[in-house]
């Protein structure tokens, strides 16, 4: 009995070792990820990203969401997403995206990921913003 109790308190550790491990892979990976698209964003290569950057980035991104071509995006061409966020950037609640209800979401993102308020997207702003949302 005493064997049973320690053979499976020793797979409880290993198996939740073996959750937080990928937990930090998976952190690693949206890490990666984030600075990926900062640097895809960063056209110029100084190291921040500014508005018309943005909107060309947001741009490129909308238009090879937009599956069917008619310059909205519809919940099924964001799979997956989740509806809450999908809502929030809905502005007029027609349950299709324009290009002017991302590209407002994405400057309000700039606006509040922008710590030292300097109009510009630094790549430390960037990443930091992703990891806290």
């Amino acid at each position: 009995m005493q064997l049973r109790k320690s053979l499976l308190t020793t797979a409880a550790v290993a198996l939740s070792a073996w959750a937080l491990m990928q937990s930090a892979q998976a952190t690693e990976a949206e890490r990666l990820a984030s600075e990926l698209a900062f640097d895809l964003a960063d056209q110029d290569g100084d190291g921040t990203v500014n508005e018309a950057e943005l909107a060309a980035d947001t741009a490129a991104g909308f238009a090879a969401l937009d599956a069917n071509g008619d310059e909205q995006l519809e919940a099924g061409e964001l799979e997956p997403h989740d509806p809450a966020d999908f809502n929030r950037v809905d502005a007029d609640g027609d349950g299709r995206l324009s290009f002017n209800e991302v590209m407002n979401n994405k400057l309000e993102v700039l606006d509040e990921a922008d710590a030292n308020d300097d109009g510009l997207l630094s790549r430390e702003e960037a990443v930091k913003y992703d990891d806290e949302h």
